[in-house]
């Protein structure tokens, strides 16, 4: 068991010398020329460059014009999008359809003449005498004449309304 850890020893000291022997040998590879660091860093980069035969060009101004014009690229969408906690906004509710005014009549009398019953309404200061199939302030057609109730059609929007006259006695 002493000759395994002998063995074991000995084979890590010789992978040590050699870990140390390579990496000295690398970094004189690296070091031939060493330059002053009081250089800047772009002399010393020229100074390792290799030497061109072509002579220095020099650089065209840079037009600031151009640089301004250039456009955004929305390619991604909004990388950042701001967030709210708030709820989002309720849809708009949809309007009511019109509907047609209250009815502007009042029930005054009736009378039955012939066999025809004639209905008398009221409107502000107006007295109207009406019949089944009458137009009344425009508006409104008279469509029949029951014991009870008038039915009324508001002309604008064919909307048929009821106007309750009560029993006749």
């Amino acid at each position: 068991m002493k000759t395994s850890n002998r063995l074991r020893h000995s084979l890590l000291l010789a992978a040590l010398v050699a870990t140390v022997a390579a990496a000295s040998w690398v970094g004189n590879e690296e070091a031939t020329a060493p330059l002053p660091a009081s250089q800047p860093a772009a002399q010393r980069a020229e100074s390792r460059a290799p030497p061109s035969t072509a002579t220095p060009t020099v650089p065209e101004p840079v037009e600031v014009e151009k640089l301004q014009q250039r456009a955004v690229s929305r390619e991604f969408g909004d990388m950042f999008p701001s967030r709210s906690w708030q709820p989002p906004p309720s849809p708009p509710a949809k309007p009511a359809p019109p509907r047609a005014p209250p009815l502007p009549f009042a029930f005054l009398g009736r009378m039955v003449e012939d066999g025809k019953t004639v209905v008398f309404l009221a409107r502000q200061d107006q007295v109207f005498t009406v019949t089944a199939g009458d137009t009344v302030a425009g508006n409104y057609r008279v469509e029949e004449v029951g014991p009870e109730t008038v039915v009324i059609t508001y002309l604008p929007l064919q909307e048929r309304q009821v106007l309750n006259i009560g029993a006749i006695n």
